[in-house]
């Protein structure tokens, strides 16, 4: 018998301002790993799109607020 130990996750996406190369998803995905409890980060450039996966513990607003901070502000 297998018992699986994840913790339960939330998914969050958000439509970003000012995303219009690799540089830019990358620095986006820097902002939002220094937040806890991240699980996945990704970003569409195209789209301007970003994919959070993470713990319960973490808010729409924080990560928001880590994308702002960053200077990316959500649309």
């Amino acid at each position: 018998m297998t018992v699986s130990h994840e913790l339960p996750t939330s998914t969050t996406e958000i439509t970003v301002g000012g995303i219009v190369c690799q540089g830019c998803a990358a620095a986006v995905k820097s902002a939002i790993n220094r937040l806890p409890d991240i699980r996945s980060v990704d970003v569409e450039v195209p789209t301007h799109r970003v994919r959070v996966v993470h713990g319960r513990s973490i808010s729409r607003e924080e990560i928001a607020g880590a994308l702002l901070k960053a200077g990316f502000p959500p649309a």
